[in-house]
C-alpha cells in the first residue's frame, strides 16, 4: 500500500509539495507503511484517508473543491 499511496502522492504534488504539506504527506506514508506491515486497518484506515482529503487525493477531497463546498 505504501508504494501505491507514494507513487500517487509524486504523481498528483511532485516538486509542488510546499512545506506546510510536507508533514501530511510523511504521516500519509506512515499510515500506508504501517499498514502495510500488519497494523490494524479499523484503526488507521480512516486516519489515512482523512490525510489523502486533506491533500485532495480521494474522489470525494476533489469533488468537495470542485463544488467548494
Amino acid at each position: 500500500m505504501a508504494g501505491t499511496v507514494e507513487a500517487k502522492l509524486l504523481t498528483s504534488l511532485g516538486a509542488s509539495i510546499d512545506d506546510r504539506d510536507r508533514a501530511v504527506v510523511e504521516l500519509a506514508l506512515t499510515y500506508a507503511r504501517a499498514l502495510d506491515i500488519g497494523g490494524d486497518l479499523e484503526a488507521l484506515g480512516p486516519k489515512l484517508l482523512t490525510t489523502l482529503d486533506a491533500l485532495l487525493l480521494t474522489p470525494k477531497a476533489r469533488t468537495t473543491q470542485v463544488k467548494g463546498v
